[in-house]
């Protein structure tokens, strides 16, 4: 199953449903015991894992409605631009997709016998 953070509409619109079950059993009023057995049957319902349904119950008890999180990866800056990875794969087609070391120094040759750029 997904994380909560990238959850689909059909699974926040089924958690939804169990939100009014939420509701309707005074979660917040309930003891601990009444509590896990109301999360396990969201879980049943819904096919979230505990751990999903008890972050969807907590963000639903804060903020009074669930949203997916957008998700924030860290990116790495690209060492080459567009134009240069695709002319590296035609390169690498054009030799049958040679070892990445064969394939520098194929380029390298290139560069230093015919003076070619790029």
């Amino acid at each position: 199953m997904q994380n909560a953070e990238v959850l689909t509409p059909q699974q926040i619109s089924e958690f939804l449903k169990g939100s009014q079950m939420l509701v309707a059993q005074e979660y917040a009023q309930q003891a601990k015991k009444q509590k896990g057995a109301i999360r396990a049957c969201l879980s049943k319902v819904s096919g979230m894992s505990l751990p999903q349904i008890a972050r969807l119950i907590r963000m639903y008890v804060r903020n009074g409605k669930v949203e997916p999180k957008s998700c924030q990866r860290r990116r790495f800056p690209s060492q080459y631009a567009e134009p240069d990875i695709a002319l590296l794969a035609q390169v690498d087609r054009a030799h049958q997709r040679l070892s990445g070391p064969t394939t520098r120094r194929i380029l390298q040759r290139e560069h230093e016998e015919f003076g070619k750029q790029g």
